[in-house]
C-alpha cells in the first residue's frame, strides 16, 4: 500500500506532472460543482495492456462535500478504480442520455 501523497497544485494538475511520490497530478471529474486535485498511481501488478488500461489507485482533494467519505476521513480519499475505459463508456453513454433527453423534450 502506498503512503498517502500530499495535495498537488493546480499547475501540476493541469501539467499531469509526475510527482516525488511517484505518482501522477490530476484534476479529478467535478462532483457538486466544486474542483478536486488528485493523484494518481497507476496498478503495475495488473496484466500489462498495450493501451494503458489498467487498474489505478487515486487520492481526492476535494474543494467541497465529497461524497466518497471513509469512516469520516476528510482528505485525501482513496478511491480504487479497475478500468479508465469505464470512465470513458460512462461518459459517453451520459452523453447519450442528455441528447435523448432533448429529443424527447423537442417531440
Amino acid at each position: 500500500m502506498r503512503r498517502k501523497p500530499t495535495n498537488p497544485t493546480g499547475e501540476q494538475c493541469s501539467a499531469n506532472a509526475l510527482l516525488p511520490c511517484g505518482g501522477f497530478a490530476c484534476w479529478y471529474p467535478q462532483m457538486g460543482g466544486y474542483g478536486s486535485r488528485c493523484v494518481v498511481y497507476v496498478n503495475q501488478s495488473t496484466p500489462d495492456d498495450p493501451t494503458g488500461d489498467n487498474c489505478f489507485d487515486v487520492y481526492v482533494w476535494h474543494d467541497g462535500e465529497f461524497p466518497f467519505a471513509e469512516d469520516g476521513q476528510r482528505e485525501p480519499v482513496r478511491l480504487h478504480h479497475c478500468s479508465p475505459r469505464q470512465f470513458i463508456r460512462f461518459a459517453e453513454d451520459v452523453l447519450k442520455c442528455a441528447r435523448r433527453e432533448k429529443e424527447l423534450k423537442l417531440s
